[in-house]
């Protein structure tokens, strides 16, 4: 920090909702006349393709943006100047995905968010700060059921009826999961025929679907948290054979394909996670499965929100409220206008 000025962005929080407002503030303490602040908001999808003998390619659009002028300052001051825009609801979530497809196509896909205050005299740059900021989906808003059953029908040979068997899936806490986390969920099946039941697979699959421009749609499938329990222990441990419980501990951190691959929707990638439960019977001569499935809202995590340090003689001024329009041509993630940079370049080992 130079002894004559300092500049620092705080915002209310480290995470915000698509739609909702930043909140935030600079402030800014300069011994310099005539200075100005600028002030800049960028939200950017990047995503590269590496193909097998190929060079990597580059793609990326940018969400919305923002750059104003915050601020003329006369003479030396100490100030904090508030600020607010509102983001986009169509705003997808934080993301950053690698991994590559059964066809070794290696994919890399962000999307980031930041904020930026320069403090500027005549042409000079005396300041800046960078603080990035993490964006939930509107999905992040959604309530989760705290109950969902599926029924299935068990026939056996010559499609004769055995019964019918109820998957439930009940959630341990009604918080969305985020990347990397775990989560508890109850699974209760109930069924007549239990004394068959064989076995029980609980097991969290992400998909993901990436549409590249001048290429064909890239998916890849990943089974994220799986959990295969001792089917005997739980048919001995129920009080009632007829309504089995077990309790399956999804672990999103079991796998890597990335810092954030949450659940998303943008102009290049669709990803979603399930949560699947499968109940299989020995019923006459074949084995019949009785199953389910729910989406989960995984959301990317949330950083720790570190309010800055200031100055030992700090005194500042406030400032009123002063709130900004972002820039966009957008309504939805689908009709991003994409802003393709196609950067052919031999592949080196920081690329993947």
């Amino acid at each position: 920090m130079s002894e004559s000025s300092w500049l620092k962005i705080s915002l209310d929080s480290s995470y915000f909702t698509a739609g909702e407002r930043v909140t935030g503030e600079v402030m800014v303490f300069t011994k310099t006349s005539n200075t100005k602040i600028l002030l800049k908001s960028l939200g950017t999808e990047k995503l590269s393709l590496k193909k097998p003998g190929s060079l990597v390619v580059h793609h990326s659009t940018q969400i919305f943006s923002l750059d104003v002028e915050l601020m003329k300052i006369a003479s030396e001051t100490q100030a904090v100047f508030p600020f607010t825009f509102k983001l986009p609801s169509f705003s997808p979530a934080s993301f950053s995905f690698a991994d590559s497809d059964v066809e070794l196509n290696n994919v890399m896909c962000e999307i980031t968010y930041y904020i930026e205050a320069i403090l500027i005299h005549n042409s000079n740059e005396l300041q800046r700060d960078i603080l990035p900021f993490v964006m939930l989906n509107k999905n992040s808003r959604l309530i989760i059921s705290p109950h969902i059953d599926f029924t299935s029908t068990l026939t056996a040979c010559w499609c004769f009826q055995r019964g019918i068997s109820t998957i439930s899936i009940e959630p341990m806490d009604m918080n969305h999961i985020s990347c990397k986390d775990q989560k508890k969920y109850r699974i209760i099946i109930n069924s007549q025929s239990n004394q068959t039941l064989a076995s029980i697979i609980g097991q969290v699959v992400y998909e993901v679907k990436f549409i590249i421009p001048g290429e064909k749609t890239l998916q890849m499938r990943k089974i994220i948290s799986r959990s295969v329990p001792n089917i005997d222990s739980l048919k001995r441990d129920a009080p009632d054979i007829n309504s089995i419980v077990y309790i399956f501990e999804t672990d999103l951190s079991a796998i890597n394909i990335g810092d954030n691959p949450c659940s998303n929707k943008s102009s290049m990638c669709f990803s979603e996670y399930k949560l699947q439960v499968f109940a299989v019977y020995d019923v006459g001569c074949r084995s019949k499965r009785a199953e389910c499935e729910i989406p989960l809202q995984v959301n990317p995590k949330k950083s720790k929100n570190e309010k800055p340090e200031p100055p030992s003689f700090w005194e500042p001024i406030e400032h009123s409220l002063k709130s900004f329009i972002l820039s966009t041509d957008h309504s939805d993630p689908e009709s991003y206008s994409q802003n393709n940079i196609n950067i052919n370049f031999p592949q080196t080992p920081d690329d993947f």
